[in-house]
């Protein structure tokens, strides 16, 4: 998947610069129990719309390693999501609240990966219809 370029013939009409735009469907983050906090819409989602771009500081995979080992040992909560075999993207410090959409085995939504300038980045994308009020989950 790739979006379009900022030369794009369409200019700012253009449906496919919605990462580059910072597109984020309307959210709160709320208490979920035991599986922390988690990501709750506040509109209605259709299908392959994007709910939000994963952000956050990328990192190898030793650097990961270590910090699952080290630096996160003790911690309940944080956000670390593999890019490709050599990289991940750590949200636990920083990051949009995409970071709080929890796992779920009946997910509502998908990660993808998209080129953006000649950069990978992850998209949240609905697989299905997602009403206001649900929380937004991935697997």
């Amino acid at each position: 998947n790739v979006e379009c370029g900022q030369n794009c013939p369409c200019g700012s009409s253009c449906e496919n610069q919605r990462m580059r735009r910072k597109k984020i469907v309307k959210n709160e983050i709320s208490y979920m129990g035991r599986k922390g906090w988690g990501f709750i819409t506040k509109e209605d989602i259709i299908p392959g719309e994007l709910v939000g771009e994963y952000i956050g500081e990328l990192i190898s995979r030793e650097e990961k390693d270590r910090r699952l080992g080290d630096t996160y040992r003790g911690y309940r909560n944080f956000y670390l999501l593999d890019l490709d075999s050599k990289i991940c993207i750590d949200a636990t410090k920083m990051g949009s609240p995409t970071r709080f959409i929890n796992h779920s085995c009946n997910p509502n939504a998908t990660t993808e990966k998209w080129s953006v300038d000649g950069r990978q980045r992850i998209g949240i994308f609905a697989i299905k219809y997602i009403s206001k009020g649900t929380e937004v989950t991935f697997d």
